[in-house]
Order: C-alpha cells, then structure tokens, then sequence
C-alpha cells in the first residue's frame, strides 16, 4: 500500500530541504568563521583576506596564538589523518583492521587536542578569560565573529 499523495509530497520536500541543510549550514558556518578571521587578522596585524582561504586561516590562527612550529605539527597530524580516514594508509600498507581504526582514533584525538588548546591560546593571545575558550571550542565560528569585533586588543603569543 502506497502513502498518499500528502505524504509522499512531504516526504520528497523533507529529502530536499534535508540535503540542502547538509550543504546551507556548513557553508553558513564556515562564512561567519572565514569573517571572523578576517577581523581578527585584521585587528593583530595580519592579511585579513587569508581569512577566506580554509588551511592558510587555520595556519595563521596557529601562528597568532602559538608560533609556527606548532602550525608545522598541525598540518603533519592533519595530513596524517586525511591518510587515514582516506584509506590510502591501508591501501599501501595492509594494516589490520583494528590497528588502523586505533590509528585513526589517535591522530584525531590529536587533532582535538590542538584544537582545544589553540582556543585557549587565542583566547590569551587577546586577553580573554576561561569562559571565551569555551564559547571558542563549542561555538567556534559566533566567538571568531566576537572576537574580531571587540574592542580587545592582540597581545600576541602568551607562554
């Protein structure tokens, strides 16, 4: 027994509008965190316009709050897990399944872990307190938007 035609419209409009927000969201996500960028190299004395360039912001985010040795790091551990999760790890070397699964884990794990940090590095980089890491973890691209907008002013790397 087939729906009715209610039904069947409802469901062909909830498919297409479901796989528009799978592209309208990450997209809007990642235009407010592009701006975002751009106000804050703007404000440390940087090109603004990397800001709109996926990995060269992220290499310059990592050089304003730390240096560009942690940058370096960063780009070997994300191409690492790009082989990863590509599978062209396993492709060459015949790993056992669980051994490259552990392996993936790990190196992503690592990337978090980065990514925890540099949002408190960025966050002293500017002066902000512990409460602004947090709104830079969970909310990324909104706190990159306040964070270039501010009055606060870029103190550079804190140790």
């Amino acid at each position: 027994m087939e729906g009715s035609y209610l039904s069947n419209f409802v469901n062909s409009a909830v498919a297409a509008y479901g796989a528009a927000l799978v592209i309208v969201i990450p997209l809007i996500c990642w235009a407010l965190q592009a701006v975002g960028k751009f106000l804050v190299f703007k404000k440390a004395g940087k090109t603004p316009w990397h800001g709109f360039i996926p990995v060269l912001s992220d290499w310059h985010q990592l050089d304003l709050s730390w240096n560009s040795m942690i940058a370096w790091l960063w780009v070997a551990v994300l191409a690492i897990c790009c082989l990863f999760l590509s599978g062209a790890v396993n492709a060459v070397f015949h790993i056992k399944p669980y051994i490259h699964d552990s392996l993936t884990i790990v190196f992503l794990i690592t990337l978090y872990i980065i990514m925890i940090i540099d949002c408190y590095q960025l966050a002293k980089a500017f002066g902000k307190n512990f409460f602004f890491v947090l709104g830079l973890f969970f909310l990324f691209p909104i706190f990159m938007v306040i964070l270039g907008a501010d009055g606060s002013k870029y103190l550079g790397p804190q140790e």
